[in-house]
């Protein structure tokens, strides 16, 4: 008797076409918004990083810096942060000991 070779059938196939579709619809939702929430993340830790460079720079020089250039000018920064989106600037507002670091994405921060 000749041995017959055999491959998978049509509805094993179709069980595991339905397996990973299964799977495949659980795990999506939770990487969907994956890129935004770190996007928003680093962009938090950016407006960080400005609140500290800013309060270092007014704790030595007495006053806030004109702009965010005079930052990297005295080597506070290498350079100046960017928002992860889209590479938007931020906009630094000082309203006497009021520090409000704005992205243009992801709205503002404060730090009194």
């Amino acid at each position: 008797m000749a041995k017959r070779e055999r491959g998978f059938s049509l509805l094993e196939m179709l069980v595991v076409l339905f397996v990973i579709g299964v799977l495949l619809m659980i795990a999506l939702p939770n990487f969907r918004g994956a890129a935004e929430r770190s996007q928003a993340k680093a962009c938090y830790a950016n407006q960080r990083l400005l609140f500290g460079q800013l309060e270092q720079y007014r704790l030595d020089k007495g006053t806030y810096p004109e702009n965010l250039d005079l930052l990297v000018q005295e080597k506070y920064l290498q350079r100046v942060p960017r928002c992860p989106k889209d590479n938007a600037a931020y906009t630094v507002t000082v309203n006497g000991e009021e520090v409000t670091v704005t992205c243009p994405n992801h709205g503002e921060a404060k730090e009194s």
